[in-house]
């Protein structure tokens, strides 16, 4: 039986067949006007908004409503980053997110930002694209995931 992972990695190849570059107003309109090229699904690369989501995976049926799943987004997009980069400029970026949040949250902050971290470097060491933003809205009245995401 595959594993997500596999399941991931054949569901991408299968889109990277049908990815092109997209360039103008219509797709993205300050990236445009900025002389820019946005990439949808580039070639090669899995999807971020699956990635995202299967980082957060364990906890989103957890998640009673929207806000809740918006946070708990956050704090994936937050670990990604953080996973990124090591030693005193994760701590340094970790502690100034940490310093916006009331007391009584950082030490639940602290732990979901450290499991998450974890299993980014467990089910993603390779992957180092950074994630931007994402949108997360229901069409059909299920969530969908949508993230924008560096190529490097």
């Amino acid at each position: 039986m595959a594993t997500r992972r596999e399941k991931l990695r054949r569901r991408q190849h299968r889109k990277d067949k049908k990815c092109r570059p997209v360039q103008g107003p219509e797709q993205g309109p300050e990236l445009a006007r900025s002389g820019g090229v946005l990439v949808i699904d580039p070639p090669g690369e899995i999807k971020m908004s699956e990635v995202l989501h299967e980082l957060v995976q364990p906890e989103w049926n957890d998640c009673p409503n929207e806000e809740a799943m918006w946070k708990l987004l956050n704090l994936g997009t937050i670990a990604w980053n953080a996973a990124l980069v090591q030693g005193a400029e994760r701590t340094a970026f970790l502690g100034d997110i940490a310093e916006t949040l009331p007391d009584e949250l950082r030490q639940d902050f602290k732990h979901f930002v450290e499991l998450f971290i974890r299993r980014k470097e467990k089910l993603f060491p390779h992957i180092q694209r950074p994630i931007l933003s994402f949108e997360l809205t229901w069409p059909s009245g299920r969530p969908y995931l949508s993230v924008v995401s560096g190529l490097i």
